[in-house]
């Protein structure tokens, strides 16, 4: 055993990835199916650690990272029979703690009840049953859910993702009934570690076309199949034939196939369900065009796998789609109380009317003490409404909905933004939202900007300023009647030496900066053209953008550049943005904003273009040109989030003497520059004036 070591598993490495493959295929009865191009896919992201015996693969780790929930999800531990019952697997956990330990809170996995060593593994090793469902396996079985908690503290605590809908072609279905392995391996889709993830949905339609089948013992197999997924029920019939008339344009009627295909796509997109998976060749080919205008993702079943990982946390955040859009805000009157009624009543949760009806009315009553107002489409279409008011330093949201579209979320998150930063330019210290009737995505968004639930409320505390040790103690004094900063302060010694969790504290209490060295910043050069279009605001008013400021600012978004230095850049870390020089914008060479660098992505450029598309700005050409013409050339992405801008920006001069005081050499910025902890506080603290 004195070989025997464990790294992650290199993209070059062919005679491990080989073995590795292998291992998941002979093993794929108690794992379930998993790709080859899915194993190629999670080895090029550094997701699978293997242990080794000189050039003998001993077993191997598949992980998926979920930085939104701050977990890591366990997709495979397998292990050559040699090997186990000997610690091998425990040193694949050690390995996997020790390189990702820090960056996040939890563990988790599914295991299937009958697998009794494996949940007796589990528990010995340290994780805690956290829940039990059924299995999506025909036979009735049962799967545990397991946790396991990396911080040590009481800080943040695990919930598993809301589910996310997939609607199933027939074509899908008939092939899981029948048991019919394609080169689609339809099979993957029923595999475990999915379970928590999503939860499949068929449509009337598969009903209609089943009674089709002539062969009664088949239909009543079909049907038996039915009874693991979700009915779909159409509720707005009117919209469901306007989309299916729609959908000619890009499935034209060719035989009853192409009918049952647009009534089944239909389905998905009046139902705002993410996701259609289908081996139907007509549909995988137009794609593209049916995300673009719909924003329903088409996938063949392998596809749908490898890009799982990334789709799944994407909460449907698609602000590509209002990039360009002619969005109005518009102050409501009383006399639109009736029509804003009828149009926001959440019926679907059978909301009371009158009920709502009296709280807007009492908003729309006190025009200086509450603003509501709502978003049109160019159309001048009603799309969202929000209300707030002002009590001492508190924001009160006291409504905040959108009409259910497409865009439905991508909207409701933009807005969350905007309050954010209204509330902390009208200098509140909280935002409180009321709003009792949200959707399971809306909660997911509102966990994503560190909301926090308490008493049925949702909590934002936005203290200011730079802060540390017991300055921050004192900092969340006026914030002790919530029992989150309680749990905060109490934790707090140990929430400061532990990267991750220090920064999920500084999220939470965002826009305030934490002092502490282990946290890297970098200073990144940005040209004006594209710091206009990320996030600086007052340039992009400048070059007259169509965009309305108030609604294209993304919380969110990628930076693509040249990956030369793709070994200096690491995330988690703190951004500062320098604009260089273009002899034309008036914000320019100054040190402009900070931002979180959430990941540093290096892959080909068509391959990221891809994966990043739906975050907007960038088009094809952008990238295009920056790999040099060459689709397959490496670049770097980094993606990135809460941008604050400086209101007093630093300029090159100033920065350049900052930076020759510390280090003893003079810096233009031509490339990225890591700077300490103290620095990048000094820069913040000019660029706020604090």
């Amino acid at each position: 055993m004195s070989t025997v070591g464990f790294e992650i598993l290199s993209s070059k490495d062919q005679l491990f990835i080989d073995q590795v493959i292998s291992l998941g295929d002979r093993n794929s009865s108690t794992l379930g199916h998993f790709p080859k191009g899915a194993f190629i896919d999670q080895i090029k992201k550094n997701h699978i650690i293997i242990g080794k015996d000189g050039n003998k693969l001993i077993g191997y780790l598949l992980f998926n990272p979920v930085p939104s929930k701050h977990f890591i999800r366990i997709t495979h531990l397998c292990l050559e029979k040699d090997y186990r019952s000997n610690g091998i697997a425990d040193r694949l956990l050690d390995q996997l703690i020790e390189v990702h330990g820090t960056a996040f809170s939890f563990l988790v996995l599914n295991c299937r009840e009958d697998y009794k060593s494996a949940q007796k593994f589990w528990q010995k090793y340290g994780f805690k049953p956290k829940a039990v469902k059924r299995s999506r396996s025909i036979k009735e079985k049962y799967l545990t859910t397991w946790v396991y908690d990396l911080n040590k503290t009481d800080l943040f605590t695990f919930s598993e993702p809301s589910g996310t809908g997939v609607l199933l072609d027939l074509n899908i279905i008939i092939d899981l009934r029948d048991g019919f392995s394609s080169e689609y391996n339809v099979e993957t889709l029923e595999a475990d570690w999915l379970q928590n993830d999503i939860y499949y949905c068929y449509s009337p339609e598969t009903l209609n076309e089943i009674q089709k089948d002539a062969d009664i013992e088949r239909r009543k197999k079909t049907y038996k199949i039915l009874r693991k997924f979700e009915e779909v029920k159409i509720g707005d019939k009117s919209s469901f034939k306007s989309i299916c008339q729609q959908l000619l344009g890009l499935l034209p009627k060719r035989n009853n196939n192409d009918i049952a295909d647009r009534k089944q796509l239909a389905t998905a997109i009046i139902s705002n369900l993410k996701y259609f998976v289908t081996r139907d060749a007509a549909l995988l080919n137009v794609a593209d065009k049916i995300f673009e205008l719909y924003s329903v993702r088409v996938f063949d079943p392998v596809q749908f796998i490898i890009e799982i990982d990334q789709l799944i946390h994407s909460s449907n955040y698609h602000p590509s789609r209002l990039a360009g859009a002619d969005y109005e805000i518009k102050r409501c009157n009383p006399s639109d109380v009736v029509n804003l009624t009828d149009a926001f009543l959440k019926r679907y949760k059978s909301e009371n009317k009158s009920e709502f009806q009296k709280i807007l009315s009492g908003a729309l009553s006190m025009p200086k003490k509450a603003e509501t107002k709502v978003v049109l489409n160019s159309e001048k279409i009603l799309q969202a409404i929000y209300s707030w008011k002002k009590a001492n330093n508190v924001m009160l949201i006291e409504i905040i909905r959108t009409i259910k579209s497409s865009l439905a979320i991508t909207l409701f998150k933009q807005l969350i933004t905007y309050l954010i930063n209204r509330a902390r330019s009208e200098n509140f210290n909280t935002i409180i939202l009321n709003e009792s009737l949200l959707d399971d995505d809306e909660v997911n968004i509102l966990k994503e900007f560190y909301f926090i639930n308490e008493n049925d409320r949702w909590i934002k505390i936005i203290p200011i300023g730079t802060s540390s040790g017991i300055e921050l103690l004192n900092d969340l004094k006026p914030f002790d009647s919530f029992k989150f900063v309680n749990k905060i302060t109490k934790n707090i010694e140990v929430v400061l030496k532990n990267t991750k969790s220090l920064l999920d504290l500084e999220r939470l209490l965002f826009p305030l900066k934490i002092k502490n060295d282990s946290i890297d910043s970098y200073i990144i050069p940005i040209k004006p053209f594209w710091s206009a279009r990320l996030f600086d605001s007052i340039s992009a008013q400048e070059k007259l953008f169509s965009s309305d400021p108030e609604i294209s600012w993304n919380r969110e978004n990628v930076y693509y550049r040249s990956a030369t230095f793709r070994d200096s850049i690491k995330n988690p870390a703190r951004i500062l943005w320098y604009v260089s020089d273009d002899k034309i914008s008036s914000r320019r060479k100054i040190i402009i904003g900070t931002s979180y660098l959430d990941f540093v992505g290096v892959d080909e450029a068509k391959i990221l273009y891809k994966k990043y598309k739906n975050l907007g700005t960038y088009e094809w050409k952008h990238v295009y040109k920056l790999a040099s013409n060459n689709a397959h050339k490496d670049i770097m992405a980094l993606k990135f989030s809460d941008t604050e801008l400086f209101t007093h920006p630093v300029s090159f001069d100033k920065a350049k003497l900052i930076l020759k005081n510390e280090f003893g050499k003079t810096y233009t910025f031509q490339s990225p520059v890591k700077i300490n902890e103290s620095l990048f506080h000094k820069f913040y603290e000019i660029g706020f004036n604090l």
